[in-house]
């Protein structure tokens, strides 16, 4: 009845594996865990390589990293059930009725998401603290709020979907590095007019890292922003969807955007200070960002002007 996808790299998921083996055998329904390791270290395979041996686990290693799009498609290529629900490597699952809550609301034409939570306390590593605070200030949204704009709040994190729905839209493979991949896919399940549905079923972000790293993502996320923007042969309904490019596109119509990357960068340094300190202040955060985004999409107008 249902495959469990998990897309991994360089992430530790026996205990992931363990937990979701345990609640689907308590259900007495078809099932199937499927793990791709979508190019991760050695370290990592040979830690997880005892889910080969786990009843209803398949384990799938590819030898490059191809990216988080074509590692969800891969994994979707692979499914051998109707029901699709993908799961992140690096999240863990809080309640003990986690599948039987999805499984509830499946239907064929619908999409759900169950949300996702951070542990109430923040990391005992201060270099630690960016992630969280922006995860809980940002991520951390009730199903009340993320039914108000039900689209933008779609987060690839955890999400069911029925397979013959997911084939019709799938992950564009042309959207690599990090970040925006779930945005593109959430802007085409409106531009199709597919339901979502939120609900109240959140996976914790388990995994720690440096706030340093975490703002190496951020940014990352902000550049790949503009490209998402580009593969929809910049589709204006598409800029409502994220407020970072709302911002950069309106700064950009008015002519300032030149002004406020030349702010940015005096107030880079202190910014990076700060961000990677004790008390990382989130608007700061977000004009690297916007400074990201902007130097983004001036690139990418000047390739299309060619």
């Amino acid at each position: 009845m249902i495959s469990v996808l998990i897309p991994v790299y360089n992430q530790k998921v026996v205990s992931l594996v363990t937990s979701l083996r345990k609640q689907a055998g308590n259900l007495r329904v078809d099932y199937e865990i499927v793990v791709l390791d979508d190019g991760s270290s050695g370290s990592f395979r040979k830690e997880n390589a005892v889910i080969k041996k786990m009843d209803h686990v398949r384990y799938l290693e590819q030898p490059e990293n191809t990216g988080r799009a074509a590692a969800r498609n891969r994994l979707a290529d692979e499914a051998l059930h109707a029901c699709l629900l993908f799961i992140d490597g690096d999240v863990v699952i809080a309640g003990e009725s986690f599948l039987e809550d999805y499984l509830r609301y499946y239907d064929e034409q619908t999409v759900v998401c169950g949300g996702l939570a951070y542990y109430p306390e923040p990391p005992e590593d201060p270099a630690e603290r960016l992630r969280f605070r922006a995860g809980v200030s940002r991520e951390c949204l009730p199903p009340s709020v993320r039914r108000t704009h039900p689209y933008r709040s779609f987060m690839s994190s955890s999400f069911m979907i029925p397979a013959g729905l997911f084939h019709r839209i799938r992950f564009d493979e042309r959207m690599k590095g990090y970040g925006h991949e779930d945005t593109l896919f959430g802007f085409r399940l409106k531009q199709e007019h597919i339901r979502i549905r939120h609900i109240d079923n959140p996976v914790i972000h388990g995994k720690t890292e440096t706030g340093r790293k975490y703002l190496h993502k951020a940014l990352e996320a902000a550049e790949n922003l503009a490209k998402a923007w580009e593969l929809t042969g910049y589709d204006p309904a598409f800029v409502p969807e994220v407020k970072l490019l709302r911002r950069a596109v309106r700064l950009r119509r008015l002519g300032l955007s030149f002004p406020v990357r030349k702010m940015v960068s005096l107030l880079r340094e202190p910014a990076m200070r700060n961000l990677t300190g004790l008390h990382p202040r989130l608007f700061l955060l977000d004009l690297l960002k916007l400074d990201a985004c902007l130097g983004a999409l001036a690139v990418a107008t000047r390739k299309t002007a060619c």
